[in-house]
Formats: C-alpha cells, sequence, structure tokens
C-alpha cells in the first residue's frame, strides 16, 4: 500500500510539473488499477509480470510475452487495447485538464449526480463520514467530496476525492468496521481490558468509561463489552 502511495505521489508530481503534455505509465497490474483511479496519467501499459494473471480493464497496451525472438531480433508481444499513443499521435493535450481522457469508466467524482452518487453517500454516513446538511441527495458536491478525502486520508490511500475500486474497498472495510462497533464483545477468561482495547483500536479509558467500569483490571467471563 505504502508503494502505490508513493507511485501516485510521483505521477501527481510529473501531472503538475508536465501540464501540457500527455502521460503514459507502464507497470503492472496493481500500478495501472491504481493510477487509473486520479488524473495523473493518460495512457496505461501494462505488463504480464506481477500482475498475477490479470488484465486491468484500463491497459491501452498489454505485453503478454517478452524474450521472443524475430528473424534474430527481441522482441516482445504486446496486445493494443486501447488508445496507445502510436508514433503520429499528439503528444500535447489539448487542455490543461482534458475530460475526455481524465474520466475512466467507474469512477465517481465532484459533479456527478444519480443513484450512485446517492449509495455513496449513504454509505459514507453509515460509516461515520458527514457528507453534509443535504445529507444522501445524489448530488457530489463539496461535503460528500470532503467525507471522500476523510475516508481516504484514515485508510491511507492517495486522497484525491475521487471514488474509484480502491476507495470503495476502504468503504468496505469502514462499514464492517463501523457495524463490528455496534455489537458488544464478551469476555472469554483470560481476557484483560487492554487487550480488548487493542483488538478493537480503542484506549482502555473510553471502553472503562463506555461500561462503566470502576476498575479497568477486574472485568469477568460473560461480561458485554460495548464500543
Amino acid at each position: 500500500m505504502a508503494v502505490i502511495k508513493a507511485v501516485k505521489q510521483f505521477f501527481k508530481g510529473v501531472s503538475d510539473t508536465l501540464k501540457e503534455y500527455k502521460i503514459g505509465v507502464y507497470g503492472s497490474y496493481r500500478v495501472v488499477e491504481a493510477l487509473s483511479e486520479t488524473s495523473y496519467t493518460d495512457f496505461y501499459f501494462q505488463t504480464y509480470a506481477w500482475s498475477n494473471g490479470k488484465v486491468s480493464r484500463h491497459a491501452d497496451l498489454h505485453q503478454y510475452k517478452n524474450g521472443q525472438t524475430i528473424t534474430g531480433v527481441t522482441v516482445d508481444y504486446n496486445e493494443i487495447k486501447g488508445n496507445a499513443g502510436e508514433w503520429g499521435a499528439a503528444a500535447a493535450k489539448k487542455s490543461a485538464k482534458p475530460k475526455a481522457i481524465a474520466q475512466p469508466s467507474g469512477l465517481i467524482r465532484k459533479g456527478d449526480r444519480g443513484a450512485a452518487v446517492k449509495k455513496l453517500q449513504k454509505n459514507l454516513i453509515k460509516a461515520g463520514y458527514s457528507c453534509g446538511k443535504a445529507g444522501a441527495d445524489g448530488i457530489f458536491g463539496e461535503a460528500t467530496e470532503s467525507a471522500v478525502k476523510k475516508l481516504q486520508h484514515a485508510y491511507k490511500i492517495a486522497v484525491d476525492g475521487i471514488v474509484g475500486d480502491q476507495t470503495c474497498t476502504e468503504l468496505k472495510k469502514a462499514l464492517r468496521k463501523k457495524s463490528t462497533k455496534n455489537v458488544p464483545y464478551t469476555v472469554k477468561p483470560g481476557d484483560t481490558l487492554s487487550e480488548i482495547a487493542a483488538k478493537h483500536a480503542t484506549t482502555i479509558a473510553v471502553l472503562a468509561k463506555k461500561n462503566r467500569i470502576k476498575d479497568p483490571n477486574k472485568i469477568y467471563p460473560g461480561q458485554k463489552i460495548r464500543f
């Protein structure tokens, strides 16, 4: 996860510096998928190496075999699946932020409207991330973007306010975590309050106050601990 975050930060720097040029990335399935959630890259060249047999739907070019010999020359076998930025194609962008290029399908971002946005907002609210006074109104505005960024920051992924596969995965984790917190834990023989607190990402003081435990060193089997 830290490596992917660093890759995104690198390409953000490239994008911010080379604003007038189209940018391509060559890498594994995970790299292509991660950068497809951003607006930093325009072309995606995927290698089969380190991809575990997966091919990204965003790949413009897929290198499926290398080290092959044709008439005495060593070459790689590639499959063109989209716009691969071939020789003769324009290298400069028509505008600083070309919407047609920077928005791969499946992403939800500021300005979008509809059922998908409303479902996203409901899940964000359930997970504890407020979408503002309007709530789940189906309009991806500043409050919803702020909620998405807070989620991304909390789960240590690229904070860009854009909802793609990775952000959806972390949102599901947040929902599961929220659901688990609502279920009380039954103390087992040998349990300590400090161990329970550590497993549930909280503190002894918070659990003691929540459950009105006067002595944190005294809990008993069968006791219900609420979070």
